[in-house]
């Protein structure tokens, strides 16, 4: 099952923030809404997840692409901390908004299409959002640490940018194009 063909409007984001957002290249960043839909992104995250224009936009969603896609299984080096976090944020944020469809939609088209969201969600683990270090093994960057910090820009959506964690993560971030 994918993600429902239509979904409400994105939130939309200004220009200022969308220039932000292309400021801090090298250090991968993006805006996500509530429910981790890739509204912006820069070049750098777009490295580090695979190209966002090859997927259909329903699925340019964080949790989609963390649950459902073999490249994040193999990016994140602890893949299952990494979805338990996740899935525990989900449901945090759920109850804080029941009463949007998008939230439902999106657990009902993660329960259905990944094995492992289904068992975590049964879990009914809940996890709030906290800055953190990343591990990575992306196919060309190499083995590289990011720090990882969400900021609220408004009510409906957040900035979400990677910062190196050592020199050898700086170094490999520099040398994207």
């Amino acid at each position: 099952m994918a993600l429902p063909a239509e979904r409400p409007a994105p939130p939309t984001v200004d220009v200022t923030l969308r220039r932000l957002v292309e400021e801090l290249h090298p250090n991968p960043a993006c805006v996500i809404s509530l429910w981790w839909d890739l509204l912006v992104v820069n070049d750098s995250y777009a490295t580090m997840i695979g190209d966002l224009q090859q997927r259909p936009e329903r699925e340019r969603n964080t949790l989609w692409i963390a649950f459902t896609e073999k490249r994040a299984r193999d990016l994140y080096v602890d893949w299952n901390a990494e979805t338990q976090q996740l899935a525990g944020q989900l449901r945090v944020q759920l109850a804080q908004h029941p009463a949007d469809p998008r939230g439902h939609d999106l657990v009902e088209a993660l329960n259905t299409a990944s094995l492992r969201f289904a068992e975590l969600w049964e879990e009914q683990s809940v996890a709030r959002f906290h800055g953190s270090r990343k591990r990575f093994h992306h196919p060309t960057l190499g083995d590289i640490t990011l720090d990882y910090v969400k900021l609220a820009a408004d009510d409906d959506t957040h900035l979400i940018a990677f910062l190196p964690a050592d020199a050898s993560s700086r170094r490999a971030l520099n040398s994207l194009p």
